[in-house]
């Protein structure tokens, strides 16, 4: 059943799917479209749309997480996990129509068997060295463009791409995902996929910065989630 909601603010530069003439679909980018209604209204587009409806899914914490992985020039490696503290998503005309989640980078682990160096490698990871969590303590990434794929491969339906914005650098990425409608519920996961990480201010170790032989920690980061949204009644 769908429920009549306004666009959140956080949704403002998000892109909005809708549904036109019926059988098809458009994708417009919301800062040109929407208007933001007052609560309970719904939102209109004056250009192609007259009648929006979004249902409103809330994160799930417990059942959401992200995953990384850095790996050094010469062998070896760390991997671990990050919890995803906040979202929404709006869900319109049987399609997500924009979102955002919200990393709490405060709670960065490792997932190796180190025993008790794992504490270092953690406090040297959250330090100004790497993701400077003082004064970043969180990350956010932006569903704004949201492209369903036909004849999905790979297990992936959605091409999702937006603004990251990581250590107080935002920068455009683009991956797929696959997401499934469940009773209430909507489940999104990424396939594993990479960053720059000197393109985020992230220049420890990088060997285009000074570092040298077995010194030399890779600038490509890998990243993965698995988020959980819950509809909001």
């Amino acid at each position: 059943m769908k429920k009549n909601f306004s666009i959140p603010t956080l949704f403002a530069f998000a892109l909005i799917f809708a549904s036109c003439g019926g059988d098809s679909a458009s994708t417009v980018d919301a800062p040109d479209v929407v208007n933001q209604a007052k609560e309970g209204e719904e939102i209109m587009d004056t250009k192609k749309i007259t009648n929006v409806v979004a249902e409103i899914y809330q994160l799930d914490p417990k059942n959401s997480s992200m995953t990384w992985k850095g790996t050094k020039k010469i062998g070896g490696g760390h991997a671990g996990t990050m919890k995803v503290s906040a979202g929404k998503l709006a869900y319109i005309d049987h399609r997500i129509a924009a979102g955002e989640v919200t990393v709490d980078v405060t709670s960065l682990a490792t997932t190796d068997d180190m025993g008790d160096k794992a504490a270092s490698l953690n406090g040297h990871l959250k330090n100004e060295d790497f993701l400077d969590v003082g004064k970043f303590p969180t990350a956010k990434f932006v569903f704004q463009k949201i492209q369903p794929i036909e004849d999905a491969k790979n297990g992936f339906n959605y091409s999702i791409s937006g603004p990251l914005t990581l250590r107080g650098v935002t920068k455009v990425v683009s991956i797929p995902a696959n997401v499934e409608v469940l009773d209430k519920k909507i489940h999104v996961t990424s396939p594993k996929f990479s960053i720059n990480r000197t393109e985020f201010g992230i220049k420890y170790g990088s060997g285009l910065f000074g570092a040298v032989g077995d010194k030399v920690i890779n600038d490509d980061v890998e990243l993965s989630f698995d988020v959980m949204f819950n509809y909001q009644s």
